[in-house]
């Protein structure tokens, strides 16, 4: 529907003007399960449903660069990348009962898989057709990880949910990475992983970070294929429990987008390439994950946690060389630079009172200006308009190191870019 394409070049935009960037995720797992002789009920158009499988394939291909090709001429110059068939791997349909798990044991994951390749490649030659080929990165993978220090990583644990047959994640890039059509025309790779806290207020930074280095590297080991080419394109964070009953609007805090900054800004120490968050994806729905309650809604206020998010995504995105910091005194850090020369800061108070921190670089700044753009949890006015929070505060003359001192929760952004 025209309001509905209106609603996403809105969107856009408006993320566009706020220096935030977009991946299109074309399609559920659902569907190449079925396009590849699966067993789930077909999800492609009834128009497709008497094509051959070759056809439907080019059909996706031609689909998927449609999109690129609207969105772009539409000046949605902030979508840069596209991603395939969310979650491809997973042998279930979100229900737990036993046709489910019967269907999953059937389901051939060499055809998913196979499949899944030559969709890449036709969603490459058709962006080639339209001269789109260089304007968006292809991002192959998006499977679910976990991981166990004392197992190494997988999908989610098998046990609890039955029993059934599943792809996992280390079968999934393991494989894919072995399909040249998927190797030649992928930019980079990419997987789920969502953080992990006990609370609101407490991080688990170590193991978040052992996480997301372990996957990353044991993932890759012997593949040939470069560890800065591996990204997330879709992460979240959890607050209590599990699952998506822990991510209601109950439980929406404003501590929510303090761990999402210390989750991202790990993600960065990790060395990924990029990260999206589980948001706009699911804007239909309860967006549970995301910045607004959802597209049906008629709210008008953006949750909390955009205002931290936007912060972290208007200044690091640009930022072209990350140099990783650490975490201290329950404060985490990263630091980058972007290819106009500007240097940007991101600091995290994961405490629950203020907190004094002193950041040192490993190299002089020179005398740079850098002006701070705070994010308090504690007082954050939410507007309809949701404009970037505006620089509080100037440092003249950083050049070993700089000291601060950070409210409780707070996300500090320190730049010198405007």
């Amino acid at each position: 529907a025209d309001w509905y394409t209106n609603l996403w070049i809105e969107m856009l935009n408006a993320l566009d003007e706020r220096g935030i960037e977009a991946m299109i995720n074309f399609c559920w797992g659902d569907s190449i399960q079925t396009l590849s002789g699966g067993y789930l009920t077909a999800v492609m158009p009834s128009s497709y449903s008497e094509l051959t499988l070759n056809e439907q394939i080019t059909a996706y291909g031609q689909l998927s660069a449609a999109f690129v090709d609207f969105f772009l001429d539409n000046g949605c110059d902030n979508v840069t990348k596209i991603t395939f068939y969310s979650e491809p791997g997973n042998g279930w349909k979100g229900n737990n009962n036993a046709e489910a798990k019967s269907q999953s044991a059937q389901l051939n994951f060499g055809n998913v898989i196979t499949t899944y390749g030559q969709c890449v490649a036709s969603v490459k030659q058709q962006l080639n057709a339209l001269g789109r080929g260089n304007d968006v990165q292809l991002v192959s993978g998006n499977i679910s990880m976990i991981y166990d220090p004392s197992s190494g990583y997988d999908w989610w644990n098998i046990t609890s949910w039955g029993g059934y047959s599943f792809l996992s994640g280390k079968n999934w890039f393991r494989t894919m990475l072995g399909k040249s059509n998927i190797t030649s025309n992928s930019n980079a790779y990419s997987y789920h992983y969502y953080g992990k806290y006990n609370n609101v207020k407490i991080s688990n930074y170590t193991a978040n970070k052992t996480a997301l280095d372990g996957i990353k590297n044991t993932a890759l080991n012997g593949t040939g294929i470069s560890t800065n080419s591996i990204m997330m394109d879709e992460l979240s964070v959890k607050i209590t429990g599990s699952g998506a009953a822990a991510n209601n609007k109950s439980t929406v805090s404003a501590f929510e987008a303090t761990q999402l900054a210390e989750y991202l800004a790990t993600v960065m120490n990790s060395g990924y390439k990029g990260a999206y968050l589980w948001s706009f994806s699911d804007f239909g729905g309860d967006n549970n994950f995301g910045f607004v309650p959802n597209a049906k809604s008629t709210e008008t206020l953006p949750y909390s946690r955009y205002y931290a998010m936007a912060l972290v995504a208007r200044y690091m995105n640009s930022c072209n060389s990350i140099y990783a910091g650490s975490q201290s005194n329950g404060c985490v850090s990263t630091f980058g630079t972007d290819s106009e020369g500007h240097k940007t800061l991101l600091v995290v108070n994961m405490n629950t009172e203020n907190k004094t921190v002193t950041v040192n670089f490993g190299s002089s700044l020179s005398g740079t200006t850098l002006k701070r753009h705070i994010y308090n949890p504690s007082f954050n006015p939410i507007t309809e308009q949701a404009n970037p929070i505006g620089a509080d505060k100037t440092f003249t003359g950083v050049s070993s190191s700089l000291t601060d001192t950070l409210p409780a929760g707070c996300v500090a952004i320190y730049t010198s870019a405007d």
